[in-house]
């Protein structure tokens, strides 16, 4: 697989803050499960809850060889993540580590999408689960070219 697309950091990144900013629990958890379980509806609608395991699976093992954290972390077959308790460095709510495989999981599963249903359509479906998603991201590339500028 090829080098992580800017693009897709941008908008794995949205889409893990968009759940962030929404957990009232508190609870430690792997910041990639809610994006995951508002992706798995759609994507087994559009490809079958085992494409969707399949989808998951793969796009994991990617991420494992980019963040080391994510060797306690595993794809069950229906499509779900069983992610060690919060006592392990890569769940810790907040942790650099969590956040970094979270997106990195992300990424790469948007990157097998893109690939294969192309990359139009994942954003439209991605827009379609997180209706300001295309305003974050444009608003984010506008202040990385002002910041650029400067």
């Amino acid at each position: 697989m090829s080098r992580v697309t800017p693009k897709m950091r941008t908008i794995a990144e949205c889409l893990i803050s968009f759940e962030e900013a929404g957990d009232r629990s508190g609870a430690a958890h792997f910041a990639a499960v809610p994006v995951l379980e508002k992706l798995r509806p759609q994507l087994a609608m559009l490809m079958g809850s085992d494409g969707f395991a399949a989808l998951l699976a793969r796009a994991l093992v990617l991420a494992k060889a980019d963040v080391e954290q994510l060797e306690t972390i595993s794809a069950k077959a229906d499509g779900t993540l069983d992610v060690v308790h919060a006592s392990q460095p890569a769940v810790d709510n907040g942790s650099r580590d969590n956040h970094g495989g979270s997106v990195a999981l992300i990424v790469r599963l948007l990157e097998l999408l893109t690939a294969f249903i192309g990359e139009n359509l994942t954003l439209h479906l991605a827009c379609e689960i997180w209706p300001n998603l295309l305003r974050t991201i444009l608003e984010k590339s506008n202040g990385a070219k002002n910041d650029e500028s400067k």
